[in-house]
């Protein structure tokens, strides 16, 4: 009994030392690296504006204050005792007008973003999608999959620089190629803002990319294994084996499980850009978003080889089973039609929760990209 109760708690224990572990490494040291470098609160970073910029920030915001004094002196106006001495027709234009200006209010966007350190959604981005993907590598990999060897751990870290070469150039070129035309968006970790929190910015984009290669590695491994495996058993008694329809019940549970917390780390972490693209119209982060949407979508189809393969293996082992005592004598098979009753009556036991949860994964994945495609 303490056996039974024990893996609980010590996979509970481990799961929130990964999150406490992905705080410090993806928020506390470069919210000190921010520190340092003066760019931990807005008014730091606008010192590291170039000066064009700053004016234009100041102009805006001079405009917007002169907006926001002029709807409080129209909201005087329109106030009931001085209301109450103005003929209808100006009270009406009074309320257009201030109905306007709220609008314009509302609906304008300054010139020139900044995002600091603090209260960046990155505080936010980077934990979630950390915690998640290191769940899933390290307290949910199939069961199949063996440790890590040396030449394991070379092919690991080789396909985690090529994934981040893949994610990252987009960045390296925004910030060291491209010029600022339709830059809309100054960020506290761009190489000429902060150099510091460049580097420390990268190495946390390629942990990222360690652990997607990592679970990227283990299910790869792990439909390598699955594939391996043979059986001599004649087609009937294989399909009736419990073995194979066990295996696919706990591989559909695996896959909902990592499924779900796939689609919460990755939600929060596309979402980030395709925000920064739409809402800041700076399209420069548009390619970043497609390819951080990308990863997630290749991510999640090796999530579900495994899967998929068991299932197809497992729909050909019955259907083989059907095919041959369809075929067969009696005397073959004395117990023919309890067999077949049996064999049409398989299902695993989560398949309905399997596909709500299929379609709540896909729901999200398409989410983000929906939504800008809407918004354009």
């Amino acid at each position: 009994m303490k056996k039974i109760l024990e893996a609980p708690i010590i996979v509970v224990i481990k799961a929130v030392s990964i999150a406490a572990a992905s705080i410090i490494f993806t928020i506390i040291i470069p919210g000190i690296v921010a520190a340092g470098g003066n760019v931990f609160y807005e008014s730091g970073m606008l010192t590291k504006l170039p000066s064009p910029k700053r004016a234009e920030i100041e102009h805006f915001r001079t405009l917007k204050a002169d907006q926001l004094q002029q709807i409080a002196l129209l909201d005087q106006q329109l106030s009931l005792p001085a209301r109450d001495k103005l003929p209808p027709d100006a009270i009406m234009a009074l309320a257009t007008l201030r109905e306007l200006l709220q609008k314009q209010t509302d609906n304008e966007t300054p010139p020139v973003a900044v995002a600091p350190f603090y209260l960046n959604p990155q505080m936010l981005l980077w934990p979630a999608i950390y915690s998640c993907l290191a769940w899933i590598a390290f307290l949910l990999p199939p069961s199949n999959t063996e440790g890590i060897t040396p030449r394991k751990a070379l092919w690991w870290i080789g396909l985690g620089f090529g994934i981040y070469a893949f994610y990252e150039w987009p960045l390296w070129f925004r910030n060291f190629i491209l010029t600022s035309e339709g830059r809309n968006l100054y960020a506290y970790p761009n190489y000429d803002i902060h150099p510091a929190s460049f580097f420390t910015q990268e190495i946390v984009v390629l942990g990222f990319c360690l652990l997607l290669a990592r679970i990227w590695q283990t299910w790869s491994d792990s439909l390598t294994s699955i594939k391996s495996k043979t059986s001599s058993e004649g087609p009937v008694e294989k399909a009736l084996n419990g073995d194979m329809l066990d295996q696919l019940t706990a591989a559909l549970n695996h896959w909902q499980v990592t499924s779900i917390i796939l689609a919460l780390g990755f939600t929060f972490f596309t979402r980030f850009f395709w925000e920064i693209a739409d809402r800041f119209n700076d399209q420069r982060y548009f390619l970043t978003a497609l390819l951080a949407h990308t990863l997630w979508g290749l991510t999640w189809i090796l999530l579900s080889l495994p899967l998929a393969y068991r299932w197809h293996r497992w729909n050909r082992a019955r259907h083989n089973a059907l095919c041959e005592l369809a075929t067969s004598s009696v005397e073959k098979y004395p117990n023919r039609k309890e067999a077949l009753d049996i064999l049409k009556s398989l299902s695993p036991t989560s398949m309905v929760a399997s596909l709500i949860t299929g379609i709540a994964a896909f729901v999200s994945f398409t989410g983000p990209f929906l939504r800008h495609l809407v918004g354009q």
